[in-house]
């Protein structure tokens, strides 16, 4: 298994979505996104902006600098 140092944004973000118990719609709306711009997010297609990245944490209940890597 990967460390979390190791791992991407995007799977941090999956990872993060799925231990919530969110589904890609329900965070994306959360956080101001549409569903398909989450899912490139957790792909690694584009990468979201700092204050995304904070409201997904707060979204998760995750802290940033764990979320952030």
């Amino acid at each position: 298994m990967k460390s979390d140092n190791f791992m991407s944004l995007g799977n941090r973000i999956k990872i993060a979505r799925e231990n919530s118990g969110f589904t890609q719609p329900k965070l994306a709306k959360m956080v101001g996104k549409t569903a398909n711009t989450l899912r490139r997010y957790e792909q690694g297609e584009v990468s979201p902006s700092v204050e995304t990245v904070k409201k997904i944490a707060e979204a998760t209940g995750l802290d940033l600098i764990k979320l952030l890597g």
